[in-house]
């Protein structure tokens, strides 16, 4: 009997991939998913890398999906366990790498197992039904599974199935339109379009459901506003737009910034006790290339300053004494504590001005709110606190605050972590913010690939929400990226420099922005909704099979 006569008498035919092979499929899809993330970076596979496991699902009841669910989203951590997320831990906690990599990938463990198990329950059975419906909802399920791993008990969005699109700045262009739910919906339709023109009898159907996704990101493509930067030195730039400062006249509504990084080692970095020399070394590379720049806005890293303020602002003031003249206006990350409550400790973004005298003009503070769990904030669970190292016990902030540099110019902070929520971003473009800006510290990584994981995130974070985004890290990677996804500039890594850009503000507000969580939302109801009329469909179809 022909696997679509089965369907349409409501029978269950047999799976397509017996138990060994099913396994093997749920390997496979782990080992695409993580070679088309950085720092492989094989993008192509985004597309692909959840076909093998979906055909694993054909034919199988839910229990049967969801193992394999959870197998392939076990696997998948693991392998990207084996480097950034390993060495992060294991620098970060002056650990041996092998117990940096068991807590890495335990915590992934859980939150892959969820996302992946979430996905390949709500997606059912791919070969059920025509193309579309099957394609509508594996789409519905994907966005639903990602968002699920991305705000569980707070959720870890490391190495979303979108970032890997990040190379290539086109492919991001549904990304305004419903944010990541929407590019994740996207890339579980299309392998289920790609698995029914592989395996199955409508291979027609197939083709017109996959011309028609690529309609989709094309005709987005083509909607999204020009961001060309060829104009003649001084003419206006196209609101979202970057480019790389030059001696000619300033254009229209821009603003001249510089992004500093100082290539310091991170023993010297990490540690307060070095906090002089390391202002003095950011200051030594500001002065330098403000002489020339005639920056608006200079960015240092997170935790530029290691030392607590306000007790140490000292240190501030002589970096702005020796700025005053060339650059009106200091960005830095530094650890905080509130002088009405000591014990209150928050990891901050703080915006400065430069008066000429000896005090610190604080304009405005930006509270890292999404705090790195483990690292930045006390486990939550007695057992969990005894078997993993105390982290820094910092207080996460109230709401993200931008910072008002000038009457055209808002500032939307994003502290390290925080890039990878789009909530923070989303309030920040809310409230005004022309420019986002990301404070970052990815040496911990050191050469893993992890800081080209977070970048990542970070472009398809400005995609998302027609915002210039710009990174200023201690290593690397520190870059600009315009409204469309694009990076126009980066600095080698590891190497002292500073980068200096001509940004025009965004001003737009994408759909991606006042619609907020609605999308994933709403993918998770009506997946949810399917499954649930599947499954009782089955029930009450079973006595007529007997």
């Amino acid at each position: 009997m022909s696997t679509t006569h089965e369907n349409a008498m409501g029978g269950a035919p047999r799976p397509w991939l017996g138990r060994r092979q099913a396994a093997l499929a749920a390997f496979a899809t782990a080992l695409l998913f993580a070679l088309a993330q950085p720092p492989s970076g094989v993008w192509p596979l985004a597309f692909l890398c959840l076909v093998p496991l979906l055909g694993a699902l054909a034919g199988r009841g839910l229990l049967g999906r969801a193992t394999l669910g959870a197998l392939a989203g076990g696997l998948a951590a693991l392998a990207v366990a084996i480097g950034p997320a390993a060495t992060g831990t294991a620098r970060f906690f002056g650990l041996p790498f092998w117990q940096g990599w068991l807590i890495g990938a335990g915590i992934g463990q859980g939150f892959g197992i969820a996302g992946f198990t979430a996905f390949a329950v709500l997606a059912g059975d791919p070969r059920r039904g025509s193309v579309a419906q099957a394609a509508l909802r594996a789409g519905l399920a994907f966005a639903a599974a990602e968002w699920i791993r991305a705000t569980l008990l707070g959720g870890l969005p490391w190495l979303l199935l979108a970032y890997a699109l990040a190379p290539q700045p086109a492919l991001l262009a549904l990304a305004p339109w419903g944010g990541v739910p929407l590019l994740s919906a996207w890339l579980g339709a299309i392998a289920v379009a790609a698995l029914r023109l592989g395996v199955g009898p409508a291979r027609g159907a197939a083709i017109r459901a996959l011309a028609l996704f690529a309609a989709l990101g094309f005709g987005a493509a083509l909607a999204a506003p020009a961001l060309d930067v060829a104009s003649a030195p001084g003419a206006p730039l196209p609101a979202g737009a970057v480019r790389p400062l030059t001696a000619a006249a300033r254009a229209p509504g821009s603003v001249r910034i510089g992004l500093v990084q100082p290539a310091l080692p991170m023993e010297q970095w990490a540690d307060p006790l070095h906090a002089a020399s390391t202002v003095a070394a950011l200051t030594r590379l500001s002065v330098a290339a403000a002489e020339t720049r005639g920056f608006e806005l200079l960015i240092w890293p997170e935790n530029a300053v290691q030392a607590l303020l306000p007790a140490n602002e000292g240190l501030v003031v002589q970096a702005l004494m020796a700025l005053d003249g060339n650059v009106p206006h200091l960005l830095l990350g530094a650890p905080r504590y509130d002088p009405a409550t000591p014990t209150r400790r928050f990891n901050a973004a703080l915006l400065y001005r430069a008066t000429g005298t000896e005090r610190a003009d604080l304009i405005a503070t930006h509270d890292k709110g999404k705090l790195l769990p483990l690292f930045e904030s006390t486990p939550r669970w007695r057992w969990l606190a005894a078997i993993v190292p105390p982290g820094a016990g910092l207080t996460p902030g109230d709401d993200p605050a931008v910072l008002r540099v000038s009457e055209a110019l808002g500032v939307g902070p994003l502290i390290c972590y925080e890039v990878l929520f789009p909530g923070v971003a989303r309030q920040h473009v809310r409230d005004g913010a022309g420019v986002l800006v990301n404070l970052s510290n990815d040496a911990w990584f050191g050469g893993s690939g992890g800081a080209e994981q977070h970048f990542a995130a970070s472009i398809v974070l400005a995609a998302t929400h027609r915002r210039p985004l710009l990174r200023s890290t201690p290593t690397g990677v520190t870059a600009a990226i315009d409204a469309g996804g694009r990076v126009a500039l980066r600095l080698p890594q590891n190497e002292p420099g500073v980068l200096a850009v001509e940004v025009a503000p965004g001003t737009s507000h994408p759909p991606a922005v006042w619609l907020g969580d609605a999308p994933a939302w709403l993918a998770l109801v009506f997946a949810s909704a399917w499954t649930v009329l599947d499954r009782v469909r089955k029930l009450r179809d079973r006595p007529r099979e007997g």
